[in-house]
């Protein structure tokens, strides 16, 4: 059980993270009725150490070519990488140095990457545990969430991949903990990797303003962001528009935007981004009876520039899990 996995409910620290304990209880209830037990043995309190070695005291590898050693993947430089001795498998190490709660790993890929590979942990660097296997991997870099991961080595085991050529790795990073610790925290961080617009505003700790969208009477409501994406309803899926102009990806970051309701006070709310000679309108509006209502959005792109232009409008549709 860790720290992490325990929130304060109440008493007379005030919400503060209890510096002494002097005793443990533990309450067992049903919330719907029910009956059963709980038996414990063997309870064992662990002493953590306060500051867990911020670098690793080696890393190792199954081989390395000359000048690329195993350390150069855990340097900080992504421009030096280890690159194994030979083709085919490989095994790539950390030692930590001491015992450490990891958030995940992130991962730079060097041109020669594993498509499947899968990571390690360790507390004695005899008894490993798989934690994730990766398939189907594209290179360049990956966000690994680790959330329960406690390990003072780490192992990268790369499985498949090119035929001819030996593998590389440019950088891993050992996450700290907050990097993994519910799946909101880490899309957070896979999107402060990004360029800004390329999530929702919400994931750059940036407050979001919406409209309600809906019928008169009905319990289910869709809500139309500042920036243009559309959520259909509580816990279920969100639109949100982009814009190709050739290769260029337009975001809301990248447009000046208007917000206006329909004939000044109707409740149909619509979105304009302004983005040179191109705008695009996003209004949604709900008809139906309370029950059965429909959620409706529609897109207007236009051209405000008398030369012909081909921009594509993406949908991104996310998913609430």
């Amino acid at each position: 059980m860790k720290q992490r996995q325990v929130e304060f409910a109440w008493g007379p620290s005030g919400g503060r993270i209890p510096s002494r304990i002097g005793s443990i209880e533990v309450t067992v209830t049903a919330g719907r009725g029910g009956k059963g037990w709980l038996e414990v043995a063997d309870l064992v309190l662990v002493e953590l150490p306060l500051e867990p070695e911020a670098k690793p005291v080696s890393a190792s590898a199954s081989s390395s070519a000359a000048g690329h050693e195993a350390r150069r993947a855990f340097d900080g430089d992504a421009a030096t990488s280890w690159r194994a001795g030979s083709a085919g498998p490989a095994e790539w190490r950390v030692d930590l140095g001491s015992l450490r709660e990891l958030g995940g790993l992130v991962i730079d890929h060097g041109a020669s990457f594993a498509s499947r590979y899968a990571v390690d942990l360790s507390e004695n660097g005899t008894t490993w545990t798989t934690v994730r296997e990766v398939t189907g991997g594209n290179g360049g870099r990956d966000f690994l969430a680790l959330p329960e991961g406690e390990a003072r080595k780490v192992r990268l085991r790369l499985l498949e991949g090119p035929e001819t050529e030996p593998f590389e790795l440019r950088e891993v990073a050992v996450m700290p903990l907050a990097f993994g610790a519910t799946p909101s925290a880490f899309v957070a961080e896979v999107a402060k990797a990004d360029p800004r617009g390329s999530w929702p505003r919400y994931l750059a700790g940036e407050q979001s303003y919406w409209a309600v969208v809906g019928v008169d009477g009905d319990a289910d409501e869709g809500l139309l962001s500042e920036d243009g994406a559309l959520e259909a309803g509580a816990g279920l899926f969100s639109v949100e528009p982009f814009l190709l102009d050739g290769e260029r990806l337009v975001t809301w970051a990248d447009v000046t935007t208007r917000h206006a309701l329909a004939d000044g006070d109707l409740p149909i709310p619509s979105v304009t981004w302004e983005a040179k000679d191109v705008t695009l309108e996003t209004t949604a509006l709900a008809a139906g009876l309370p029950g059965s209502s429909a959620l409706l959005v529609r897109y207007r792109l236009a051209n405000r520039k008398n030369a012909a232009k081909r921009i594509r409008l993406v949908l991104a549709f996310r998913l609430s899990r």
